[in-house]
């Protein structure tokens, strides 16, 4: 038995100060392998899973706000070493099911008009680890991921920063700038199930230089399923992260060599923007080609994937997106207000229900502020939904409005912001974001331009002439050669 397990029957549920000489700053955002295992980082890394990681309960049984922060320091120093002699091990698992939104298709029904359809109810499989397992992967995660943000192409996005409403405007972005109206929505069935773990490894061993870390990530990539070959646990801090990277290799990288313009991925959502129903078609085959190298597929078929939004909309993201007046037009579907419905209900399971649905309710409205035509209207529907399931004060009118409106705010910002193009680098060398250059700076880095025809052919007939987007002095320069 190693010591961390030795630990748990030490549970206290007495919540005690933290002892004046315990006080450190956490040693987070470094790939120095001594400080990610340092007790100090371990107990930054316990409050971060306490504040952002969730409530459920592991094997293990543990509910994480009934440990006195005096038993995580002495956890922290039971696993330090553990970590750092490399015999740590993550433990078993709990599985729990967690329900999807319900697919909805548009079907024609006898009378020749289309309605919706909601299918059958479907259920995600989760993996909810030992609490000792969950902060050494948020320790993990903490540190890598800001390096593999660095190496990130533009068309990538995560639950950071570059979250999916940044990815919405970079789309509406593209659809004004360009004209196009094809896309392909698409997922990657059961993505984290069926990646193949030594692919993910080996992804990494490019990016880990340090082979005290690398066989850190390498226990955890491999989970508690040493002998499985495929599957990454799902649910974990580090597997976003993990697919992100090993997707960055297998899809994002190819897709830029091969010159495709309009492609955006959040974790296994891929989406790409076409001109023709043709374009969209061989960008959905060229996707399928590079996932099956790897043995994973696109999850939709071909017609439910391929969408004119000047026809139809469809959910991407949480949000029904169509075109209109030639730019991307966002609004909230009747299920993102039933979801809201069922949190609320929650909500009476928590020890202070108030406070929880009042934080539900203003989070739902920063989200889909940006889809809410009326604001007002919204708010007066949220405070009846309010009333309706017993939590009347949870939240006022006004922070209700309030919420709806900076979400509004924020998109319209991130819509007029900068825009980096999908097959660039969003981080310089020195770690400073990266800006696209204008296209009088571009037009100066070129120094000679060739054309070659074939046989036959005269230069002159060329029917394109890029001599009017050149600056003088290149002319110049290449009218003398």
């Amino acid at each position: 038995m190693s010591q961390y397990d030795q630990w748990y029957p030490r549970l206290s549920r007495l919540r005690c100060e933290i002892p004046t000489g315990q006080r450190s700053h956490p040693a987070r955002r470094t790939t120095k392998f001594d400080d990610i295992t340092s007790p100090e980082n371990l107990v930054a890394a316990f409050r971060h899973v306490r504040n952002y990681g969730g409530s459920a309960r592991g094997p293990d049984r543990i509910h994480i706000d009934d440990i006195a922060m005096s038993d995580v320091w002495d956890l922290a120093r039971a696993v330090s070493p553990c970590l750092q002699d490399h015999s740590y091990r993550p433990g078993d698992t709990r599985w729990i099911r967690i329900l999807k939104k319900p697919a909805t298709s548009v079907v024609a029904s006898s009378q020749n008009a289309t309605q919706p359809h909601v299918g059958p109810r479907r259920y995600r499989r989760i993996q909810i680890s030992r609490l000792v397992d969950r902060i050494v992967s948020c320790a993990v995660q903490q540190a890598i991921g800001p390096v593999i943000e660095r190496e990130l192409l533009g068309g990538c996005y995560s639950q950071g920063g570059r979250g999916p409403l940044l990815l919405l405007a970079h789309l509406d972005h593209d659809i004004r700038r360009t004209g196009f109206g094809w896309i392909v929505n698409d997922d990657v069935s059961s993505a984290f199930d069926c990646i193949p773990k030594q692919y993910v490894v080996d992804c990494h061993r490019d990016l880990i230089s340090k082979p005290s870390l690398m066989r850190l990530l390498e226990s955890v990539i491999q989970g508690p399923e040493a002998n499985s070959t495929v599957g990454i646990t799902q649910g974990g801090a580090t597997s976003p992260c993990f697919y992100t990277w090993t997707m960055h290799k297998l899809h994002d990288l190819a897709m830029a060599r091969c010159q495709t313009p309009h492609w955006y991925r959040f974790v296994d959502n891929h989406l790409y923007l076409c001109r023709c129903e043709a374009t969209a078609r061989s960008t959905r085959r060229r996707a399928q080609q590079l996932l099956g190298r790897q043995g994973l597929t696109l999850k939709f078929p071909q017609k439910e994937a391929i969408i004119n939004l000047r026809e139809r909309d469809t959910e991407l993201l949480g949000y029904r997106i169509s075109i209109k007046a030639e730019q991307l037009h966002l609004t909230v579907d009747e299920k993102a207000w039933k979801e809201l419905g069922e949190k609320l209900d929650q909500a009476h399971n928590e020890p202070r229900p108030l406070t929880v649905a009042g934080e539900i309710c203003r989070g739902w409205a920063l989200a889909y502020g940006p889809g809410i035509v009326d604001p007002a209207d919204a708010a007066l529907r949220m405070m009846s939904l309010l009333h309706q399931h017993c939590l009347g004060g949870a939240t006022s009118m006004t922070e209700l409005l309030d919420a709806f409106l900076t979400g509004r705010e924020h998109w319209e910002s991130l819509r007029k912001g900068d825009h980096t193009p999908s097959n660039e680098r969003l981080y310089e060398d020195a770690g400073r974001l990266r800006r696209p250059p204008p296209r009088a700076e571009m037009a100066c880095n070129i120094q000679h331009v060739r054309v070659i025809c074939p046989p036959g052919v005269n230069p002159d007939d060329v029917p394109f002439d890029l001599s009017g987007s050149l600056p003088d002095h290149v002319r110049r320069d290449a009218a003398g050669r």
